[in-house]
């Protein structure tokens, strides 16, 4: 971690918030469409290329915000890998393992040219190849 990235005070509060409407609220949405805007377990975060990748663990996916110069341009999804939309949510899409689904997905990094997700609930990890490389 660079100085650049920690922030100034100790306690300073956060400036970004994802997966919630604000600050103070902690509401989980199960069993439900979530939308680009909300996370059900967030377990895991990278940067990978241009985005930062969320493990959306309990919505079964990888969510991927834009960066623009390092920095997070959007507070909302804009990609989604392990389900057919942002609002789907299913655990292997409610069918049977695939190579396009996940499970309880725990932690995503870059992999040189390929993304690694470690998908817990099928106990493997998945790569794919970068749309950028």
């Amino acid at each position: 971690m660079t100085a650049a990235a920690v922030p100034d005070e100790p306690h300073a509060p956060a400036d970004i918030v994802l997966g919630q409407p604000d600050f103070i609220t902690a509401a989980e949405l199960p069993h439900r469409p979530q939308g680009p805007a909300r996370l059900r377990f967030p377990y895991g975060i990278s940067r990978v290329g241009e985005s930062l990748a969320v493990g959306d663990t309990a919505n079964n996916c990888l969510l991927f915000w834009p960066l623009s110069a390092g920095e997070l341009a959007g507070s909302t999804a804009v990609a989604v890998i392990g389900q057919e939309n942002l609002d789907a949510s299913g655990e292997n899409h409610w069918n049977a393992v695939a190579a396009d689904t996940l499970c309880w997905p725990y932690g995503a990094c870059e992999a040189g040219h390929r993304l690694a997700v470690a998908d817990s609930g099928t106990n493997r990890v998945l790569f794919w190849q970068r749309g950028d490389g």
